[in-house]
């Protein structure tokens, strides 16, 4: 029996579907777009780029909440 893919969320092993996108990856888990910034293997991902870009297995993503202040 193969392993199944995974990536890397907050350190923690998460399943990965083939041909993934971030914006696939991220609706799947329900994550909210708004106010969340995606760092994909140590770089800042662009939001004009989540539907392009595909995961691959053993990625490592952050996921980073921007909060606002004044």
């Amino acid at each position: 029996m193969a392993n199944k893919p995974f990536v890397y969320l907050n350190d923690e092993k998460v399943p990965l579907q083939e041909g993934e996108t971030i914006t696939g990856f991220l609706r799947r888990l329900d994550v909210q777009f708004k106010g969340t910034a995606v760092v994909l293997n140590g770089k800042i991902v662009f939001k004009e780029d989540y539907d392009s870009l595909k995961l691959q297995p053993g990625d490592n993503i952050e996921l980073i909440s921007v909060v606002g202040g004044g």
